[in-house]
C-alpha cells in the first residue's frame, strides 16, 4: 500500500498453487497491470512463467507456460507489443526447441517467429539480464558466445525486435554484468562488480 504496509487484498502465496516457489532474478507488469514472475522448482513441473492478475494476486487460468526443459529462468521483460520475453538457461520452451531466450505471445505459448539461439560453453550460461530499449530492441547480458550462429565476444548485447544480432552495437565492456538498465534518455545503464556505466546508443561509454 502507499505506507509500504503490505496489501492485505494480494496474495500470491497460494498453498495449492502447482508452479513452484522458487523465483527468479526479475519480474515483469505488463501493460495490463498483470504480474509475470519467472519460476524454478526442481520438483514440478520445472521452469515456467507464471502471471498474476492485478487485483488479487491470483493466478491467471488463460496465461499457460509449460513443456519447458533447462536449469533456471532468471530474465524477464516485457517488450513494445506487451509480449514477455524470458532468459535464463534451457533448451525447451513450449515444446519447441529455444536456447537460453525466448518470446511467449499472450496465452503462454512459445512466438515461434522469434528465436535468437543464443549458446554458450560457459560452466555457468545462460541470459541473466534483459531490459527493452526505447526503439524495443532488446539489451541482452549474461553467459554466452554464439547468437544465431554468430560469435560473439561480450556479456552484453543488443537483438533487433526479430531476433537477430544488432551488429551496431559493439559495447567494450571487459567485465561481467549484473544488472541492465534504460534511462528516460534511452541511455543504457549497465552494473558490473566496481560500478555502474552509462552506455551511448553504439555501445561506447558515455
Amino acid at each position: 500500500t502507499t505506507d509500504g504496509k503490505a496489501d492485505p487484498t494480494f496474495n500470491s502465496s497460494n498453498p495449492n498453487n502447482p508452479y513452484g516457489t522458487r523465483v527468479g532474478n526479475q519480474f515483469a507488469i505488463d501493460a495490463n497491470g498483470n504480474l509475470l514472475w519467472p519460476k524454478n522448482d526442481p520438483s514440478y513441473p520445472g521452469i515456467n512463467v507464471t502471471r498474476l492478475n492485478s487485483s488479487y494476486g491470483s493466478i491467471d487460468p488463460l496465461f499457460t507456460n509449460e513443456n519447458n526443459q533447462g536449469n533456471w529462468l532468471g530474465a524477464i521483460a516485457i517488450d513494445a507489443n506487451n509480449n514477455p520475453v524470458i532468459g535464463g538457461s534451457f533448451t525447451q520452451i513450449g515444446g519447441q526447441s529455444r536456447n537460453n531466450i525466448a518470446r511467449l505471445n499472450s496465452d503462454g505459448k512459445v512466438d515461434t517467429t522469434f528465436n535468437p539461439n543464443i549458446l554458450s560453453n560457459y560452466s555457468y550460461p545462460g541470459v541473466e539480464g534483459i531490459a527493452i530499449d526505447a526503439n524495443g530492441k532488446l539489451l541482452v547480458n549474461g553467459q554466452f558466445n554464439s547468437v544465431g550462429g554468430q560469435p560473439i565476444n561480450s556479456s552484453l548485447i543488443r537483438l533487433n525486435s526479430d531476433g537477430t544480432l544488432d551488429s551496431t552495437f559493439n559495447p567494450s565492456l571487459s567485465s561481467s554484468i549484473s544488472q541492465i538498465a534504460v534511462d528516460g534518455n534511452s541511455k543504457i545503464l549497465v552494473a558490473d562488480q566496481n560500478r555502474i556505466v552509462r552506455l551511448n546508443n553504439d555501445g561506447t561509454e558515455d
